[in-house]
């Protein structure tokens, strides 16, 4: 089979996909179409059934107290409705969505009456469904069309009002949105087999750096031939804005919202299922090599590795002792760690998770990448932590000047580890590894430089900080030179590489593999995946409560500032028309707001769910002295 590589764009809410005999027009954001094939529409056979007892009521309105003595509450599965109240529900709907309703009337009386309401929040709310429960009334049976197509959002009210004492109670015991998703894509014919693993993981890199992500002036080479030989995806997303918990999720397909890790006291939470100790018990030789303290031993990332390489080379704030020639550095890398893991190995797979700090603030390339991208400004600028954080907290003081000089700073790193990661995979071949050596090519996180007034990560959830990069190359397996904008986040990774290698993949993961698209989409066929993630900032000092919360879901990305030192904050962006979330759009979409703060509610429940059967992260009590300096010299510890 021949791939093609495409280049996409976006361009009013459609995503145009161009081959050089093709240009197609897509109107659903995620779904990519490859050469070879016919204009075609997602296929919706797959059903979907939403049980409203599953989620919290966004509202409830209930009416006077001698109208309602008993609240309304869910017993399991069953919803218990009092009189004169109302429940709100927010959902992103399946095609052809019906609302299907069963319950029982534990006793009418005349005047009382349930109803359904429906909105999309365009319209004057309708009613789906009325009916009278007058004494004798004991059975409620509906079934009505919601009038919606695939994700539209939309809100559902149950209603039940009294004009008598108020007596009446009614029993839903099913209570639930049916209706039909997108097709699965058909089960992929390949070579699964326990194939070595390598993912190398460069720390605070910005997808919009590297060249198959559009970097126009930032030259990485080895990073563009990567993307040649394998799958570039376009549209993967961190669920985190800082290291440990993006981390975690890579690692472990647990979503941040929902693994825990919220504090720099955190640590990987035992009872979630990890990619290396899955491995080691699949005979495995696992090796974990971190050149920062963020995902070290310490905070128990060492768990199911066989080897542990903590190699922390920072002096203090003002940069790190580094190789100033970066294939001298990948050199020592491989032959200290890599080959002697390969060679333990023997018959055995092996599986290394290499973690490399930089491009990571402070930004300080060696020569000649300190003055690829910085030859316009000639006046001096501190690139040291310190300095970098003083413009954070005073950003009037940073120039367009200073930006373009620490911007250009960083790119210089970004390249110097370009020609690092390249000079890392030629051993590869060189050791005759390659055809039987799966690499995930990936980031925690990006960087901010004044996207939203400020400088770092951390601190808030836009898409310059959670886009990454993410490569996977297979050779003879994975399609080659396929860029694909089939959603995911990091919680994604770890099913993936299961599947890829033949191993199933835990009940407990949150994630789920994105492989069949990728052979969808090279063999032409129209998939739409649905996918929905969340994402959370840093909790400020001495707190657990994140500074920011995103949900993404199609084209709409809602951030949420939870209530603290300010009121709570919801804005709305529609990241096909606006990218760069300049606008905030959520007065004129408040159904989508309420609809994605919903999503955020449920897998907030589940993380609640986990913390009353004592699976939360476990908090180390102390930092040792090595731990302790190298979070100073990245800036975590003042």
């Amino acid at each position: 089979m021949i791939f093609t590589r495409l280049q996409c764009e976006i361009s009013d809410g459609r995503i145009f996909c161009v081959v050089p005999w093709l240009r197609l027009a897509v109107l659903l954001i995620g779904l990519v179409v490859l050469a070879g094939c016919s204009p075609q529409a997602p296929i919706y056979t797959e059903p979907v059934s939403i049980s409203l007892a599953d989620h919290y009521p966004v509202s409830e309105r209930r009416g006077p107290s001698q109208h309602n003595a008993m609240p309304t509450r869910a017993i399991g599965r069953q919803l218990l409705q009092a009189c004169n109240s109302s429940l709100a529900y927010y959902f992103a709907l399946p095609e052809s969505a019906q609302l299907v309703g069963a319950g029982s009337v534990v006793k009418g009386e005349p005047g009382a009456s349930v109803s359904v309401r429906v909105s999309d929040g365009q319209a004057e709310a309708r009613v789906v469904y009325l009916q009278e429960l007058d004494v004798g009334t004991n059975v409620i049976s509906f079934s009505e069309a919601l009038g919606a197509s695939w994700g539209d959002m939309m809100r559902v009210e149950v209603a039940v009002r009294c004009e008598g004492p108020g007596n009446v109670l009614v029993s839903w015991e099913d209570l639930r949105i049916e209706g039909m998703g997108p097709s699965s894509p058909p089960a992929p014919e390949f070579k699964r087999d326990r194939y070595n693993v390598i993912i190398v993981l460069l720390d605070s890199l910005r997808a919009d750096h590297l060249q198959p992500y559009g970097a126009k002036s930032v030259l990485t080479p080895r990073l563009e031939q990567l993307g040649r030989q394998g799958v570039t995806f376009l549209s993967a997303r961190s669920t985190s804005s800082w290291t440990r918990p993006a981390v975690a999720a890579l690692l472990t397909s647990q979503r941040s919202i929902n693994h825990g890790i919220v504090s720099l006291a955190s640590g990987l939470p035992l009872h979630l299922p990890y990619l290396p100790a899955i491995l080691r018990k699949q005979g495995y030789e696992t090796i974990l090599i971190a050149n920062t303290a963020q995902v070290s031993s310490h905070f128990g990332f060492n768990r199911g590795f066989t080897r542990v390489f903590d190699h922390f080379e920072y002096d203090d704030a003002s940069g790190p002792r580094r190789y100033h020639d970066p294939v001298a550095n990948a050199d020592d890398v491989w032959k200290k760690y890599i080959a002697p893991a390969a060679e333990r190995a023997g018959d055995k797979p092996f599986f290394v998770y290499l973690h490399e700090r930089d491009p990571h603030a402070p930004y300080g390339p060696p020569p000649p990448y300190d003055g690829m991208y910085t030859q316009d400004y000639k006046g001096e600028v501190k690139s040291d932590l310190f300095s970098i954080a003083r413009l954070r907290f005073a950003p009037d003081s940073a120039s367009p000047e200073i930006i373009a000089k620490l911007n250009g700073l960083y790119s210089g790193e970004v390249s110097y580890m370009d020609r690092y990661v390249g000079a890392l995979l030629d051993h590869l071949k060189q050791d005759s590894l390659n055809r039987k050596t799966l690499v995930v090519f990936t980031s925690d996180h990006g960087e901010e430089f004044w996207d939203h007034d400020s400088v770092g990560h951390g601190h808030t959830v836009y898409e310059e900080l959670l886009q990454v990069p993410l490569m996977m190359r297979l050779p003879g397996v994975l399609p080659a030179d396929l860029a694909t904008r089939v959603p995911m986040d990091l919680a994604d990774v770890t099913p993936s590489i299961l599947d890829l290698l033949g191993i199933d993949t835990p009940d407990a993961a949150e994630g789920t593999s994105i492989i069949p698209y990728l052979f969808a989409d090279a063999a032409g066929i129209a998939t739409e995946r649905q996918h929905f993630s969340a994402a959370q900032a840093n909790s400020p000092k001495g707190t657990s409560t994140p500074r920011a919360t995103a949900v993404i879901h199609r084209n709409w990305k809602l951030i949420r500032i939870p209530p603290g030192s300010e009121r709570e904050k919801m804005s709305l962006y529609d990241l096909a028309l606006d990218p760069a979330e300049r606008n905030d759009i959520a007065d004129a979409h408040p159904i989508v707001v309420a609809t994605l703060d919903q999503m955020r509610r449920w897998m907030r429940r589940k993380h609640d769910a986990k913390l009353t059967r004592g699976e939360e992260a476990v908090d180390t009590e102390f930092l040792d002295d090595e731990v302790e300096q190298n979070l100073r010299a990245l800036g975590y510890i003042d």
